[in-house]
Protein backbone atom coordinates (compact mmCIF):
# COMPACT_ATOMS: atom_id res chain seq x y z
CA UNK A 1 0.00 0.00 0.00
CA UNK A 2 1.29 3.44 -0.89
CA UNK A 3 1.17 6.21 1.66
CA UNK A 4 0.05 9.57 0.39
CA UNK A 5 0.31 12.89 2.13
CA UNK A 6 -2.41 15.49 1.81
CA UNK A 7 -2.22 18.65 3.88
CA UNK A 8 -4.93 21.13 4.77
CA UNK A 9 -4.55 24.04 7.16
CA UNK A 10 -7.89 25.34 8.36
CA UNK A 11 -8.19 28.41 10.62
CA UNK A 12 -4.48 28.36 11.31
CA UNK A 13 -4.25 24.66 12.24
CA UNK A 14 -2.33 22.16 10.09
CA UNK A 15 -4.01 18.80 9.58
CA UNK A 16 -2.13 15.92 7.96
CA UNK A 17 -3.74 12.71 6.86
CA UNK A 18 -2.69 9.81 4.68
CA UNK A 19 -4.57 7.74 2.16
CA UNK A 20 -3.72 4.33 0.78
CA UNK A 21 -4.33 2.97 -2.68
CA UNK A 22 -4.68 -0.61 -3.85
CA UNK A 23 -3.69 -2.22 -7.14
CA UNK A 24 -6.53 -4.08 -8.82
CA UNK A 25 -5.94 -7.71 -9.74
CA UNK A 26 -7.36 -7.08 -13.20
CA UNK A 27 -6.89 -3.76 -14.97
CA UNK A 28 -9.19 -3.38 -17.96
CA UNK A 29 -9.21 0.39 -18.26
CA UNK A 30 -6.09 2.23 -19.46
CA UNK A 31 -6.66 5.10 -17.01
CA UNK A 32 -6.53 2.70 -14.06
CA UNK A 33 -2.87 1.84 -14.56
CA UNK A 34 -0.39 3.26 -12.09
CA UNK A 35 1.82 5.95 -13.56
CA UNK A 36 5.55 5.35 -13.51
CA UNK A 37 7.46 7.42 -11.00
CA UNK A 38 8.56 10.63 -12.69
CA UNK A 39 12.13 11.33 -13.68
CA UNK A 40 13.68 13.30 -10.82
CA UNK A 41 16.92 14.89 -9.80
CA UNK A 42 18.28 14.17 -6.34
CA UNK A 43 21.09 16.60 -5.64
CA UNK A 44 22.46 17.57 -2.25
CA UNK A 45 19.88 17.35 0.53
CA UNK A 46 19.62 18.99 3.90
CA UNK A 47 18.10 16.95 6.68
CA UNK A 48 15.21 18.52 8.55
CA UNK A 49 13.28 17.59 11.62
CA UNK A 50 10.36 16.27 9.55
CA UNK A 51 12.34 15.05 6.58
CA UNK A 52 14.74 16.24 3.90
CA UNK A 53 14.33 18.33 0.79
CA UNK A 54 16.21 18.61 -2.47
CA UNK A 55 18.01 21.95 -2.44
CA UNK A 56 20.10 21.64 -5.60
CA UNK A 57 17.64 20.73 -8.35
CA UNK A 58 17.19 22.64 -11.58
CA UNK A 59 14.37 22.73 -14.09
CA UNK A 60 16.31 20.35 -16.35
CA UNK A 61 14.36 17.55 -14.65
CA UNK A 62 10.60 17.68 -14.52
CA UNK A 63 10.17 16.66 -10.87
CA UNK A 64 12.30 16.73 -7.77
CA UNK A 65 12.06 14.26 -4.92
CA UNK A 66 11.95 15.09 -1.23
CA UNK A 67 11.74 12.87 1.81
CA UNK A 68 9.01 13.99 4.22
CA UNK A 69 9.19 11.74 7.26
CA UNK A 70 8.80 8.24 5.83
CA UNK A 71 7.03 9.54 2.71
CA UNK A 72 8.70 9.98 -0.67
CA UNK A 73 7.14 12.98 -2.42
CA UNK A 74 7.54 14.25 -5.98
CA UNK A 75 7.13 17.98 -6.56
CA UNK A 76 7.12 20.05 -9.76
CA UNK A 77 10.68 21.23 -10.23
CA UNK A 78 10.57 24.95 -11.00
CA UNK A 79 13.83 26.92 -11.09
CA UNK A 80 13.90 29.75 -8.57
CA UNK A 81 14.42 32.24 -11.40
CA UNK A 82 11.15 31.07 -12.99
CA UNK A 83 9.03 31.39 -9.85
CA UNK A 84 6.70 34.35 -9.47
CA UNK A 85 7.79 36.65 -6.67
CA UNK A 86 5.72 36.32 -3.50
CA UNK A 87 3.96 33.10 -4.54
CA UNK A 88 4.36 30.07 -2.27
CA UNK A 89 4.90 26.84 -4.21
CA UNK A 90 4.33 23.20 -3.24
CA UNK A 91 7.90 22.77 -2.06
CA UNK A 92 7.37 25.71 0.33
CA UNK A 93 4.51 23.78 1.96
CA UNK A 94 6.93 21.03 2.99
CA UNK A 95 9.94 23.22 3.78
CA UNK A 96 11.11 24.33 7.21
CA UNK A 97 13.49 26.86 5.65
CA UNK A 98 11.04 29.23 3.96
CA UNK A 99 10.88 32.60 5.73
CA UNK A 100 7.14 33.08 5.35
CA UNK A 101 7.00 36.15 7.59
CA UNK A 102 9.61 37.86 5.42
CA UNK A 103 7.50 37.15 2.33
CA UNK A 104 4.40 38.59 4.01
CA UNK A 105 6.22 41.68 5.25
CA UNK A 106 8.56 42.61 2.40
CA UNK A 107 7.00 41.20 -0.77
CA UNK A 108 3.24 40.72 -0.51
CA UNK A 109 2.37 43.57 1.87
CA UNK A 110 0.39 46.34 0.13
CA UNK A 111 1.80 49.84 0.50
CA UNK A 112 0.20 51.70 3.40
CA UNK A 113 -0.60 48.45 5.24
CA UNK A 114 0.97 46.54 8.11
CA UNK A 115 0.79 42.89 9.12
CA UNK A 116 -1.98 42.29 11.64
CA UNK A 117 -2.32 38.55 12.06
CA UNK A 118 -0.95 35.52 10.27
CA UNK A 119 -3.67 32.88 10.29
CA UNK A 120 -5.80 31.33 7.62
CA UNK A 121 -5.69 28.23 5.47
CA UNK A 122 -3.44 26.28 3.16
CA UNK A 123 -4.03 23.23 0.97
CA UNK A 124 -1.14 21.51 -0.79
CA UNK A 125 -0.90 18.44 -3.01
CA UNK A 126 2.27 16.77 -4.35
CA UNK A 127 2.48 14.41 -7.32
CA UNK A 128 0.96 10.98 -6.62
CA UNK A 129 0.75 7.78 -8.62
CA UNK A 130 -2.74 7.14 -9.94
CA UNK A 131 -5.35 4.97 -8.32
CA UNK A 132 -9.10 5.25 -8.71
CA UNK A 133 -9.69 5.31 -4.95
CA UNK A 134 -7.02 7.95 -4.35
CA UNK A 135 -8.35 10.22 -7.06
CA UNK A 136 -11.80 9.95 -5.49
CA UNK A 137 -10.39 10.94 -2.09
CA UNK A 138 -8.47 13.86 -3.57
CA UNK A 139 -11.56 15.29 -5.23
CA UNK A 140 -13.73 14.78 -2.14
CA UNK A 141 -11.14 16.69 -0.09
CA UNK A 142 -10.49 19.61 -2.44
CA UNK A 143 -13.38 20.08 -4.89
CA UNK A 144 -15.29 22.35 -2.50
CA UNK A 145 -13.77 24.00 0.57
CA UNK A 146 -14.95 26.93 2.70
CA UNK A 147 -12.85 29.20 4.92
CA UNK A 148 -13.65 32.15 7.17
CA UNK A 149 -12.17 35.52 6.29
CA UNK A 150 -11.67 36.68 9.90
CA UNK A 151 -10.07 34.43 12.51
CA UNK A 152 -11.62 33.97 15.94
CA UNK A 153 -9.68 33.30 19.13
CA UNK A 154 -10.94 31.73 22.34
CA UNK A 155 -10.99 34.15 25.27
CA UNK A 156 -12.49 31.84 27.88
CA UNK A 157 -14.67 28.73 28.08
CA UNK A 158 -17.51 27.43 30.19
CA UNK A 159 -19.12 24.00 30.26
CA UNK A 160 -22.20 23.84 28.08
CA UNK A 161 -25.21 23.43 30.35
CA UNK A 162 -27.25 21.93 27.53
CA UNK A 163 -24.97 19.05 26.60
CA UNK A 164 -23.97 17.78 30.04
CA UNK A 165 -21.03 16.06 28.34
CA UNK A 166 -17.32 16.56 28.63
CA UNK A 167 -17.00 17.29 24.91
CA UNK A 168 -14.93 20.22 23.63
CA UNK A 169 -17.06 20.50 20.50
CA UNK A 170 -20.15 21.16 22.64
CA UNK A 171 -18.41 23.50 25.05
CA UNK A 172 -19.55 27.13 24.92
CA UNK A 173 -16.55 29.38 24.37
CA UNK A 174 -16.07 33.12 24.41
CA UNK A 175 -14.41 34.26 21.18
CA UNK A 176 -12.90 37.46 19.95
CA UNK A 177 -13.06 38.03 16.20
CA UNK A 178 -10.04 39.68 14.56
CA UNK A 179 -11.04 41.57 11.39
CA UNK A 180 -8.43 42.43 8.77
CA UNK A 181 -8.68 45.06 6.06
CA UNK A 182 -7.00 43.09 3.28
CA UNK A 183 -6.14 39.42 2.83
CA UNK A 184 -3.59 38.04 0.37
CA UNK A 185 -3.99 34.55 -1.12
CA UNK A 186 -1.19 32.77 -2.96
CA UNK A 187 -2.21 30.46 -5.81
CA UNK A 188 0.51 28.18 -7.22
CA UNK A 189 -1.45 26.27 -9.88
CA UNK A 190 1.39 25.42 -12.34
CA UNK A 191 -0.49 26.35 -15.50
CA UNK A 192 2.80 26.45 -17.46
CA UNK A 193 3.95 23.09 -16.09
CA UNK A 194 0.93 20.84 -16.70
CA UNK A 195 -0.93 20.42 -19.99
CA UNK A 196 -4.13 21.48 -18.24
CA UNK A 197 -5.23 22.59 -14.78
CA UNK A 198 -8.60 22.19 -13.02
CA UNK A 199 -11.15 24.98 -13.14
CA UNK A 200 -10.58 27.04 -9.98
CA UNK A 201 -13.09 29.59 -8.71
CA UNK A 202 -12.95 31.72 -5.57
CA UNK A 203 -16.16 33.36 -4.32
CA UNK A 204 -16.46 35.81 -1.42
CA UNK A 205 -19.65 35.97 0.66
CA UNK A 206 -20.51 38.44 3.41
CA UNK A 207 -22.54 37.33 6.44
CA UNK A 208 -24.69 40.27 7.65
CA UNK A 209 -24.79 40.87 11.40
CA UNK A 210 -28.50 40.06 11.61
CA UNK A 211 -27.97 36.72 9.84
CA UNK A 212 -25.04 35.80 12.10
CA UNK A 213 -27.08 36.66 15.20
CA UNK A 214 -29.93 34.49 13.95
CA UNK A 215 -27.75 31.40 14.45
CA UNK A 216 -24.99 32.41 16.87
CA UNK A 217 -24.92 34.72 19.87
CA UNK A 218 -24.31 38.40 19.28
CA UNK A 219 -21.64 38.46 22.01
CA UNK A 220 -19.58 35.73 20.25
CA UNK A 221 -20.28 32.91 22.69
CA UNK A 222 -20.80 29.60 20.92
CA UNK A 223 -19.48 26.06 20.61
CA UNK A 224 -17.52 24.54 17.75
CA UNK A 225 -20.53 22.42 16.84
CA UNK A 226 -22.84 25.43 16.80
CA UNK A 227 -20.59 27.28 14.39
CA UNK A 228 -20.00 24.19 12.25
CA UNK A 229 -23.75 23.61 11.99
CA UNK A 230 -24.28 27.26 11.06
CA UNK A 231 -21.73 27.10 8.24
CA UNK A 232 -23.28 23.85 7.00
CA UNK A 233 -26.71 25.50 7.00
CA UNK A 234 -25.38 28.35 4.85
CA UNK A 235 -23.85 25.85 2.44
CA UNK A 236 -26.98 23.69 2.25
CA UNK A 237 -29.02 26.81 1.48
CA UNK A 238 -26.56 27.81 -1.28
CA UNK A 239 -25.58 30.88 0.79
CA UNK A 240 -28.96 32.47 0.07
CA UNK A 241 -28.84 34.32 3.43
CA UNK A 242 -25.41 35.75 2.62
CA UNK A 243 -24.36 38.37 0.08
CA UNK A 244 -22.20 37.31 -2.86
CA UNK A 245 -19.65 40.13 -3.02
CA UNK A 246 -17.08 38.90 -5.53
CA UNK A 247 -16.08 35.88 -7.59
CA UNK A 248 -13.17 35.11 -9.88
CA UNK A 249 -11.84 32.27 -11.98
CA UNK A 250 -8.18 31.70 -11.08
CA UNK A 251 -6.25 30.93 -14.25
CA UNK A 252 -2.70 32.06 -13.48
CA UNK A 253 -0.23 31.57 -10.65
CA UNK A 254 -0.07 34.76 -8.60
CA UNK A 255 -0.83 36.44 -5.27
CA UNK A 256 -4.40 37.76 -5.18
CA UNK A 257 -6.05 40.16 -2.73
CA UNK A 258 -9.43 40.55 -1.01
CA UNK A 259 -10.34 44.05 0.20
CA UNK A 260 -12.66 43.33 3.13
CA UNK A 261 -12.57 46.97 4.26
CA UNK A 262 -14.02 48.06 0.91
CA UNK A 263 -16.75 45.41 1.10
CA UNK A 264 -17.59 46.42 4.67
CA UNK A 265 -17.56 50.22 4.45
CA UNK A 266 -21.01 50.42 6.04
CA UNK A 267 -20.20 47.75 8.67
CA UNK A 268 -22.91 45.48 7.27
CA UNK A 269 -20.99 42.23 7.72
CA UNK A 270 -19.97 40.29 10.80
CA UNK A 271 -17.89 37.71 8.92
CA UNK A 272 -16.82 36.74 5.40
CA UNK A 273 -16.60 33.33 3.76
CA UNK A 274 -14.21 32.26 1.02
CA UNK A 275 -15.70 29.45 -1.07
CA UNK A 276 -13.04 27.69 -3.14
CA UNK A 277 -14.29 25.40 -5.91
CA UNK A 278 -12.01 23.20 -8.00
CA UNK A 279 -12.94 21.04 -10.96
CA UNK A 280 -11.76 17.46 -11.40
CA UNK A 281 -8.27 17.07 -9.88
CA UNK A 282 -6.05 14.32 -11.35
CA UNK A 283 -3.75 12.48 -8.94
CA UNK A 284 -0.71 13.60 -10.91
CA UNK A 285 -1.60 17.29 -10.57
CA UNK A 286 0.11 19.48 -7.93
CA UNK A 287 -0.89 22.80 -6.41
CA UNK A 288 -0.51 24.95 -3.31
CA UNK A 289 -3.13 27.51 -2.28
CA UNK A 290 -2.59 29.44 0.94
CA UNK A 291 -4.45 32.41 2.38
CA UNK A 292 -2.79 33.23 5.70
CA UNK A 293 -1.66 36.80 5.05
CA UNK A 294 -3.77 39.45 6.82
CA UNK A 295 -3.13 43.21 6.75
CA UNK A 296 -4.64 46.33 8.35
CA UNK A 297 -4.25 49.97 7.40
CA UNK A 298 -1.16 51.61 8.84
CA UNK A 299 -1.47 55.05 10.39
CA UNK A 300 -1.55 57.60 7.58
CA UNK A 301 -1.35 54.85 4.97
CA UNK A 302 -4.67 55.38 3.15
CA UNK A 303 -3.29 57.35 0.19
CA UNK A 304 -0.34 54.99 -0.30
CA UNK A 305 -2.67 52.00 -0.26
CA UNK A 306 -5.09 53.62 -2.72
CA UNK A 307 -2.26 54.20 -5.18
CA UNK A 308 -0.92 50.66 -4.69
CA UNK A 309 -4.37 49.14 -5.20
CA UNK A 310 -4.89 51.06 -8.43
CA UNK A 311 -1.53 49.81 -9.72
CA UNK A 312 -2.42 46.21 -8.75
CA UNK A 313 -6.17 46.23 -9.45
CA UNK A 314 -5.94 43.19 -11.72
CA UNK A 315 -4.93 41.07 -8.70
CA UNK A 316 -8.03 41.78 -6.60
CA UNK A 317 -10.98 39.41 -6.22
CA UNK A 318 -13.87 41.63 -7.30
Amino acid sequence: MRKVLLTAALFGVMFTFSACSRNKDVVSDESSKLLDKPEVTQASTKEKESGSSDSGSTSADRYKKIQYGDLELYLPNIAEADKKRGVQYVDDAYSLEADIYDIYKKINKPDGMKIDIITGFGIAMPYREYSEELEKQVNEAFNYTVYEGFSDTVVRTEKSASSGKDNDDDEIKQYTVSPVDVQAISFAIYEDFFDSVPDIKLSIYGIPHEVWNRYLSEDDRYSSNQKRNTLNTFKNNSYSECDLLAARQIETTDVYYIDYAEFNKDNRYKQFLMVLEMGHIPCEYSFYITGNMGYVMDEGGASAYAAWKEANKDRFIE
